[in-house]
């Protein structure tokens, strides 16, 4: 029998699923800061995230624009594998 009261303990796939994403959000950002290919500017209410130049996000939420930069990127990344085969 499953003791239902301990189900809050085991963590749910969506909470794996989303440490996931964090750690491939950071590890994202960590290279390419080491690489100085991403910029991070805070204008006094917004931050925009810049990726060799161009600009992917801006948001009122640092995590935010990285979340959507990252998103960006690896989308404008897919485009460019589609269109040079």
């Amino acid at each position: 029998m499953i003791d239902i009261t301990r189900r809050h303990d085991m963590p749910t796939r969506h909470a794996q699923a989303s440490a996931l994403a964090k750690t491939r959000v950071e590890r994202w950002y960590a290279d390419l800061m080491g690489d100085r290919r991403l910029a991070c500017e805070y204008d006094g209410g917004r931050w925009r995230i810049a990726l060799d130049g161009r600009c992917l996000a801006d948001d009122d939420s640092f995590e935010c624009a990285i979340h959507a930069a990252y998103a960006m990127a690896r989308a404008l990344s897919a485009l460019n594998r589609t269109h040079a085969t």
